[in-house]
């Protein structure tokens, strides 16, 4: 048994899937934020919208960086589909309304005002599946692009922890 990174199979085994599993979550995510394209477009209104500091931790004690801030926007609207009312929260689909860039979220809070009629995008196949951007001002061309990065960067990944792994094996 060697005296590696990780020193049985077992444990390269484990962080193989591990990996896997992570890439396939985020393609997945990717996939279905990209057929929100084909969402149905309804007319909702905001009924609450505001901005709130959610994170400012210390990285570490040794650290004298004070930390990082993320802006989480709390946010709901309704709208109707077949004389049916639903309420939803999302501005983008499967992604939280989280940002770690203050600019992000104030352009958001710039555009969405509380009692403003706005556009809502649902899934015609689960109507209360719902957010107010899609993915229709992607072009096809860019997610596959930002899917080719992906696999390229977790194929760099596994195939420079596989060397390490056996230089140090």
């Amino acid at each position: 048994m060697g005296t590696g990174l990780l020193s049985d199979k077992t444990s390269t085994m484990t962080l193989y899937i591990i990996i896997t599993t992570v890439f396939i979550i985020i393609i997945s995510t990717l996939w279905m934020f990209y057929n929100s394209r084909d969402w149905v477009e309804t007319t909702g209104e905001v009924n609450f919208i505001e901005i709130v500091k959610v994170r400012n931790d210390t990285i570490s004690s040794m650290s004298t960086n004070k930390g990082f801030t993320e802006y989480k926007i709390n946010l709901e609207y309704t709208y109707s589909v077949d004389r049916k009312s639903y309420k939803g929260t999302q501005f983008y689909p499967l992604f939280p309304n989280v940002f770690s860039d203050k600019k992000d979220a104030d352009e958001l809070m710039d555009k969405y005002k509380s009692g403003q009629n706005t556009a809502v995008y649902y899934n015609p196949d689960s109507p209360h599946n719902s957010c107010l951007i899609t993915s229709k001002n992607i072009s096809p061309t860019k997610y596959v692009i930002m899917i080719a990065i992906l696999v390229l960067f977790g194929t760099i990944f596994v195939t420079a922890f596989t060397y390490f792994n056996k230089i140090f094996d």
